[in-house]
Parts: C-alpha cells; structure tokens; sequence
C-alpha cells in the first residue's frame, strides 16, 4: 500500500470543499469501546476536552484485513493522536496507516484517539478510517445513454470506447479482502477534459452496502472540436463528419492494497463528443 493511495493527500479534496460522503460517526468515549459494524468506516469526531479518549473496536469476522487510516492534510497541524492495542500495549500510529493481516476469524483490533499533551486543546475534528481493508474489483465508464456514437476508424486515436456528450454513467465494485461486498469503500473518480477547456470532473464516491458504486457523471458541452474522417450514412443519408475532443479518466481506489489488487492501470481514453454535421447528400 503507498501512502499517496491510503490516505487524503489530495488538495482538491480541501480547494473544492468536497468532503467525503462517507457515513459520520460519533466515537465511544469514557474508556468503553465503540463496537463497529462489518464494513469501513469514515469516522469525524470531536476530542471535548484535552483529556477526552474516544475507544473503538473492529471484529475481523472472515479474518480478512483491517485498516486503520489516520487521513492527513498536511496544511492542518494534527491536535490527536491515534493508538491501536497490540501484544498487550497501546502503540503509537507510525505514519498515515496500517494495515492488520494474518488474522483469525473473529479477531479484534482495537484502536484510541486522544489529544496530543504537547499540543493546545483544540475542538477541530478528527477523522479516522477504521475497518475492513477495500479492495477495487473492477470499474467501468459507459457512453451517455442514447447518443449517436462515433465509430471506430474515423477519429485520432482511431478507437474511442467510450464516448458523452454531457453524462457518462460510472460503475464500480469494492470487496474486503476475503471477496466480500463492502459497504464504506471510498473511490476517486477524475475526467479530465483538457482538450475541450473545461476542469477536470473529481468526484468522491462511496459503496454501498452490496459493494457499488453507480453515479452519472456530468459536465459540460463541448465546442469546436477535431474534425473526424467522412462517415457514410450515419444519422440518416448523405455524408457525415463528427466533431469531438480526446480526454482521459480514471477511477482509484483511495484506500488501496498493492499486495491485494491488481496494478495501477493506466488513463483510460474518452471521447468528448461535441456535434456532428452533415457534409454532403
């Protein structure tokens, strides 16, 4: 697992003020562990006071991985602390995460937040990443429903597989590590419309209770464009040209495992469509 993958290093996630649409939760205090359900969580909470302790726990119920993710911005100086209960003592988190292997079906792993003594009392919240560790099974981007694709061999590169206008739909599914849907997976998906002046399209996703993500993804219409080869009877009679630009997008799993998922995979190529003209009868 990189660092760069498991945790919230990402600036546009801060710029674009778009948090993480994961469920919130309030952690446990007083000493008595919060017992969290089979899936991962995304907790925000607030320490009360400089001596407040929130306590939580986690049952590996298949002995699949945990993780347990301490996200960073490194422009917010951290108040907290986070401690994880190992061979019989609390120890320190080293760096952003770590990842919990090798364990027996219901093994449990508990972890602490408390505020740094070397730091003032703060009431900013903490975020903490806590359970079954992701693993990104798979992804696809389809065309905008209904449109008039353009085919293969009249465009530079000469195959674009998937093509929109405005929308293209997003689905993708998430697993623990023993090949179970997962719920609280968190995914970042980024079009990027270069060609076509336009922002690229960031969006934070997370999985449903069967492991899913499914979102139509919008953005704006093109104008101008590369000129495509003549197409013969293609809205109706007559000669054809499409017009169109090439962008490239990505889904990535933001807690990821090497060791488990398969290597990073390249940009994939996306056809930005932006009308089409008859040139001839």
């Amino acid at each position: 697992m990189s660092t760069a993958s498991a945790v919230y290093h990402d600036e546009n996630l801060i710029s674009d003020n778009q948090p993480i649409s994961a469920p919130v939760e309030v952690s446990a205090d007083k000493g008595v562990a919060k017992k969290l359900s089979d899936e991962l969580h995304t907790k925000t909470a607030t320490l009360e006071t400089e001596n407040t302790v929130h306590f939580n726990s986690f049952v590996a119920a298949r002995g699949q991985k945990i993780l347990l993710a301490n996200p960073i911005n490194s422009n917010v100086p951290l108040h907290w602390e986070v401690e994880y209960f190992e061979m019989d003592e609390w120890k320190k988190l080293i760096g952003d995460f770590k990842v919990f292997e090798g364990l027996e079906p219901g093994a449990e792993v508990k972890a602490r937040i408390s505020h740094k003594k070397d730091q003032p009392y703060s009431m900013l919240p903490y975020t903490l990443v806590f359970g079954s560790l992701p693993v990104l099974k798979g992804y696809r981007l389809d065309d905008q429903v209904g449109m008039k694709r353009i085919p293969s061999g009249f465009t530079q590169p000469s195959f674009l597989p998937v093509q929109g206008v405005t929308t293209a739909r997003l689905e993708a599914s998430f697993t623990d590590s023993e090949g179970v849907p997962l719920k609280g997976a968190v995914g970042r998906f980024e079009l990027n419309l270069r060609e076509s002046r336009i922002r690229p399209i960031v969006e934070w996703l997370v999985s449903d209770v069967a492991g899913q993500v499914s979102k139509t993804i919008s953005f704006d219409r093109c104008y101008g464009g590369q000129e495509s080869g003549e197409i013969n009877y293609f809205y109706g009679p007559g000669t054809w040209r499409s017009y169109y630009y090439v962008g490239t997008y990505r889904f990535d799993n933001v807690y990821s495992d090497s060791v488990v998922e398969a290597p990073v995979q390249p940009d994939q190529v996306f056809g930005h469509v932006c009308h089409h003209r008859k040139v001839r009868r």
